[in-house]
């Protein structure tokens, strides 16, 4: 017997106005202490629009989450800078973080406004979707069948690896399967969902699969870890539309163990890759998961207060994206000139045009267009290295700071469109909307993102969607939905 847990889904009304501007308060308590006050002043403004605008009642946080982390790049260079004395060693060379210089300020301060503006036209298209409330959400998800969506999710585990693995000799290809395997993570963001609204013995079952999930996450060459993670703070955070003193209670220790959980990966992510690879400097593991466990739980156990603040202070430069910005700037139009829509053209020239037509099209090396744009030397593709400079940076040497609002625009324009015609698909069940634009959206490049990259993601989804809803998607919908709808 599956009962709805109705009192993780309240249908008042949303009370946004007592959210909306802690952003702000936080912002401007953190530039008391800073050295670059009215940046964090602007940071807040950003970051306040944001969380308006897209923290919406009923609907997936996920486009939250996109611009909350990419605001985050473009911030944390702010302590950052604050609390290590300006410089970091990016891929083993020492690069000084000037921003009292007032172009690296002004290009600071108008990359959070541009991130707000974008966020302000994707909440545009999310205010039109209508007739979301609670008591929608609880219809929708007992027309799940758990047990079938737990079926498809083990039968996407089996098989997706074995079909990336078998295509990899096949760039295109590949790249389109990557894409399908998305079903996988709807199927599970489902089981979240399940969790979270029903009281049912299979409750165990998602359970211990979210553990396995995460603990699996680290055996990949890449942090797949905190995906599930970052599923779970979502979900919650969209059933649990009002913030109360409760709902704090649960989220803020989740949200310090995920912290934790990234510091103690950016300090072994090195010794555990080269673990992993064999020493061999590619992007593939060639020993055991059982082994790879090992060593992670060796270094748990090792892991003490000065590795604390070495992790901590390897996150904060790994997680900001503005300094190969800041670089880029300084030889664009110094040295370089606007290159005037060519480098964006290259990118959609790379995306559309088949090899069998362009037979030297080559790879995508992001790491040879940031060093000839940075000035920096950066290892490259056939190095087993990618280092990209970022989707603003390569709008900026194209259109320059403030001509690069127009293509933003343009993809903000496409990404709440997109959105909004996700969610409003009737034909599905809506969790299996919400479920299919969180994995969408989380899989989206972010700031760090090459430009080819960034544009690419969205061009194989757009295959996905023309197809899925074509042919996959209904039956999909189908399978997880039960025979006779129960409403208990």
């Amino acid at each position: 017997m599956q009962t709805l847990v109705r009192e993780n889904i309240t249908t008042y009304s949303f009370k946004a106005n007592k959210i909306n501007f802690l952003p702000f308060f936080g912002c401007l308590i953190y530039a008391l202490f800073s050295n670059y006050f009215f940046l964090c002043l602007i940071a807040g403004v950003s970051l306040t629009i944001i969380v308006k605008e897209l923290w919406k009642p009923y609907l997936p946080l996920a486009l939250l989450y996109f611009f909350i982390y990419q605001w985050a790049q473009v911030f944390t260079v702010i302590p950052y800078l604050d609390f290590l004395n300006g410089s970091f060693d990016h891929d083993g060379q020492y690069v000084d973080i000037n921003l009292g210089l007032f172009r690296n300020q002004l290009i600071e301060a108008i990359s959070l406004l541009q991130l707000a503006l974008m966020a302000m036209i994707v909440g545009y298209f999310l205010k039109k979707v209508k007739g979301l409330n609670g008591f929608s959400i609880l219809r929708q998800i007992s027309y799940l069948n758990t047990k079938k969506i737990i079926i498809g999710f083990f039968i996407c585990t089996l098989i997706f690896p074995f079909l990336i693995s078998y295509t990899r000799g096949n760039p295109s290809l590949n790249q389109m399967v990557q894409s399908f395997s998305v079903i996988r993570k709807v199927f599970l963001i489902l089981l979240i969902f399940i969790l979270f609204t029903k009281k049912q013995k299979l409750n165990s079952l998602i359970i211990l699969i979210l553990i396995a999930e995460f603990l699996l996450g680290f055996t990949s060459f890449f942090s797949d870890f905190k995906e599930v993670l970052i599923y779970i703070i979502i979900v919650y955070l969209t059933i649990n539309t009002r913030i109360k003193f409760g709902t704090v209670l649960k989220v803020v220790p989740f949200l310090l163990f995920f912290v934790f959980v990234l510091v103690f990966w950016s300090y072994v992510k090195p010794g555990y890759r080269a673990f992993g690879s064999g020493g061999s400097r590619q992007q593939v593991i060639v020993v055991s998961k059982t082994d790879l466990l090992n060593y992670l739980w060796g270094e748990v156990k090792t892991f003490d207060r000065k590795k604390l603040s070495d992790g901590t202070e390897i996150l904060l430069e790994r997680i900001e994206t503005m300094t190969l910005y800041f670089k880029v700037a300084e030889r664009v139009p110094s040295f370089i000139p606007y290159q005037k829509g060519q480098n964006t053209m290259e990118s959609v020239t790379f995306l559309t045009l088949p090899r069998s037509l362009n037979p030297n099209k080559g790879i995508l090396d992001p790491s040879s267009k940031a060093t000839y744009y940075t000035g920096i030397k950066f290892a490259t593709a056939e190095e087993g290295t990618s280092i990209a400079m970022g989707y603003f940076p390569d709008f900026y040497i194209d259109f320059g700071m403030y001509g690069m609002t127009i293509p933003l625009i343009l993809i903000a324009l496409f990404i709440g469109w997109s959105s909004k015609n996700i969610l409003q698909r009737d034909r599905y069940n809506m969790l299996f909307n919400y479920a299919l634009l969180t994995a969408a959206v989380f899989t989206s490049g972010s700031l760090d993102s090459d430009l080819t990259f960034f544009l690419g993601v969205f061009r194989n989804f757009i295959v996905l969607f023309i197809i899925g809803n074509w042919i996959i998607f209904p039956w999909i919908n189908g399978f997880i939905e039960k025979d006779e709808y129960v409403y208990d």
